[in-house]
Formats: C-alpha cells, structure tokens, sequence
C-alpha cells in the first residue's frame, strides 16, 4: 500500500487539486486557504504544463503552493479568484475579483492556443473586472470574461534588499521585471503602495515591520522571511 499523503485545511474548508500520472498513480497534491471557508471551481492545463485554477475564498486567504505566498483579503463575503502555478505548482500570480455588497466567485476557465484565458465570474454588484491599473466596470449579474497574457501588467516590482520597516526607502528595492534580472533600483525611490505596485516580496532572511497604515497590491513571504504589522496599524491588499 502507498503511503498516505495527507492535507490539513487551515481554517474551515481550503481549496486543493490533485495531480495524477498517465497511469493514475498519485503524483502530487496542493492545498490553500485561510480561516474561512475557500473552494476550487476548475482547473485548466495552459499550453507550456502551467496550471489555472477558479474559485472563491472568504477573509483572508494565502495562495501558498511553493516558496511563495501571496496574500489576499476578500473585500465583502466571498470573492472571486483566479490563480497561475508554473509546471513546478509554484504559485505565478493570482488575481481577486469582489464586491462588498455579497457573495462573488469564478466558474469555469480555458484556454485557447494564444493562451488567452476566458473564465465566467459571477458578482452581487458593480465590480471592476480589469486587474490591472485600467477600469472595467460590470453590474451584477453573470459574465465570460477574457484576459490576455501576462494578466497583471507590471509597474514596479519590490523586495526586501534588507530587514527593516516597512515605510523605510531602505528596506526595499525595485525592477521593472519579476525576475529582478534587469533594472534594479537600491534603496527604493518610493515606498511601495498600491498604486505603483506589482507584487511585493519578503525575502528569506528578511524581517519587514508595519508601523504605520499601509497598502499594497500583492505581498509574497519567502520561506524563512518574516512580516509583522504592529499593534494598531493595518496592511490593505487591495487588487
């Protein structure tokens, strides 16, 4: 008999997939969540082995199926999520869509051979659609939604050069690209929020401290780096 391989939820129910072989042997398994209930709708194979999965969360969720996390906070009851995992299941980005008026989630999702991605969301009031810097607005109702690749143009993407506080220039350094291959500025020219944002990342061996309001697009913790938000302040993720 094979070795179980077990998952724990990390609050009420978490969203999970499950890998297989050709042969339907048991190959790997993911799971995500936070304390409230969270739930997978599909999943789609992309044209180079990535994965895309739909669903829905509730409160605070962490898509965490690699080294790093990304860490987002539904605006109202349920909202809607898409999430891209490269082909080693480590998570690329993942995209919240909600409103505070009710419940929201995402249904189906493909592919077609420009790796265009379409998925059906479905809202309980006015919600913009557009994930990046541009607005889309759409009432309530059902909607087949198109999104081109990369999903989530970037403007600046931010990591911890050293630990330190967050609203200090010194902690952070920024690309123009996410492999921080090119371009990199150190310290950081401004702080990073959410309007100049493409993900933030705690790098392992690093400890960034919250000590005044702030905000932010997505926030990444590396395995060994640390995030504190002090007593009385808050850290908004907002899409």
């Amino acid at each position: 008999m094979a070795a179980a391989y077990n998952l724990t939820s990390a609050g009420q129910s978490d969203g999970f997939f499950l890998k297989l072989n050709s042969n339907g042997t048991f190959s790997d398994a993911k799971r995500f969540g936070g304390l409230g209930n969270d739930y997978v709708s599909d999943i789609t194979l992309g044209n180079t082995g990535e994965l895309y999965l739909t669903g829905g969360f509730n409160g605070q969720v962490y898509f965490k199926t690699g080294v790093d996390s990304i860490v987002a906070t539904s605006t109202g009851g349920y909202d809607a999520f898409m999430l891209k995992l490269n082909n080693l299941d480590s998570v690329v980005w993942a995209v919240t869509t909600g409103t505070s008026a009710g419940n929201d989630g995402a249904g189906d999702i493909s592919l077609d051979n420009s790796n265009n991605i379409y998925t059906n969301y479905f809202f309980s009031d006015t919600v913009d659609c557009d994930p990046g810097p541009n607005v889309y607005k759409v009432a309530a109702g059902n909607y087949l939604v198109k999104y081109s690749q990369p999903v989530l143009p970037p403007s600046f993407y931010y990591r911890s050069r050293q630990s330190g506080n967050w609203n200090n220039l010194n902690s952070w350094e920024t690309s123009p690209v996410e492999d921080f291959s090119t371009g990199v500025v150190g310290p950081a020219a401004n702080l990073p929020n959410a309007s100049n944002t493409f993900s933030v990342i705690v790098r392992s061996g690093h400890s960034i401290t919250v000590t005044s309001n702030s905000t932010s697009h997505y926030v990444q913790i590396r395995t060994g780096g640390n995030l504190t938000i002090n007593t009385g302040f808050n850290l908004n993720i907002i899409k």
